[in-house]
C-alpha cells in the first residue's frame, strides 16, 4: 500500500475513534449543543449561579493595548459562573472567609468550542477541582469559571480575534480582586487545553505589569 493510503486510512480511524470518544463523553456529561457562549449569561437550569463581569479598559496597557487596537478588540462585558463545594452555604460572589482561596478557571476547546456553564462538558473539569479540593481538605470552597470570546474563522464570520481572550481573563481576575475582595495571592489561575494557555498568558501579563498602580497585584514579583 501506498503512504498515502496508509495516511488515509489511519485519519478516518483516528476520525472514528474520536467521535466515538465524544459520543461516549457526551452520554456521561452532555453534549457541545446549545450551551451559551460569552455572548450569553444562561441562568438556568435552576441553581446556576452566574454574572456579567465588566471589562477593564482601565487595565490595558503595553503591548497588550498595541495588540487589541491592531485587531479591532475592545474590553467588553462578559460573563461567568460560580461553583460552589457541594453543602457549602456561601452566596453568590460573597466576600471570602479568612484564609480562603479561589480557582479563577478557563475551559478548554482551542479557543472556538465550549463553554464555562455548569452543564458544558469541560465544566466537569473545574467541578472536580472543587471536589477534590473538598476532599482533601484544602481551603478551596469555590471556582469561578469564566467565558471568554471564542475565535472563528473562514468559511465562518472571522470573530474575536487575539486578544479578545485574554482581556476577558484580565476582567475576570480584577472582578475576583476588586468586587469580591480575594487578595490576589490567594487567587489560583487555571485552566484546560487552551485555557491552561490563557491562564498562562494572564499571569505573565499580571507580572509584566506588576510595577503599574492601576494593576492588582499584593507585592512585586522579580
Amino acid at each position: 500500500r501506498s503512504c498515502i493510503e496508509i495516511v488515509s486510512s489511519r485519519s478516518e480511524f483516528c476520525a472514528d475513534s474520536n467521535m466515538r470518544t465524544t459520543a461516549d463523553i457526551s452520554v456521561s456529561i452532555g453534549t457541545n449543543d446549545n450551551h451559551p457562549t460569552a455572548k450569553e449569561l444562561r441562568l438556568s437550569p435552576a441553581g446556576v449561579l452566574g454574572l456579567y463581569v465588566d471589562g477593564v479598559p482601565q487595565l490595558v496597557h503595553d503591548e497588550l493595548k498595541a495588540w487589541a487596537h491592531t485587531a479591532g478588540i475592545e474590553p467588553t462585558r462578559i460573563p461567568g459562573y460560580w461553583m460552589h463545594q457541594p453543602g457549602e452555604p456561601i452566596v453568590m460572589g460573597a466576600q471570602p472567609a479568612p484564609g480562603e482561596k479561589v480557582v479563577l478557571y478557563f475551559h478548554g476547546g482551542g479557543y472556538v468550542i465550549h463553554s464555562a456553564h455548569p452543564d458544558s462538558p469541560t465544566s466537569y473539569i473545574a467541578r472536580s477541582v472543587v471536589e477534590h479540593c473538598a476532599a482533601a481538605g484544602a481551603n478551596i470552597r469555590r471556582i469561578f469559571n469564566l467565558e471568554y470570546r471564542l475565535s472563528s474563522h473562514d468559511p465562518y464570520p472571522r470573530e474575536n480575534p487575539f486578544p479578545a481572550a485574554l482581556l476577558d481573563a484580565l476582567a475576570g481576575y480584577a472582578y475576583l480582586v476588586n468586587d469580591v475582595g480575594f487578595r490576589p495571592s490567594d487567587i489560583i489561575v487555571a485552566g484546560d487545553s487552551a485555557g491552561g494557555n490563557l491562564a498562562l498568558a494572564l499571569t505573565r501579563y499580571l507580572i509584566e505589569m506588576q510595577a503599574r498602580d492601576e494593576i492588582p497585584a499584593e507585592q512585586k514579583l522579580d
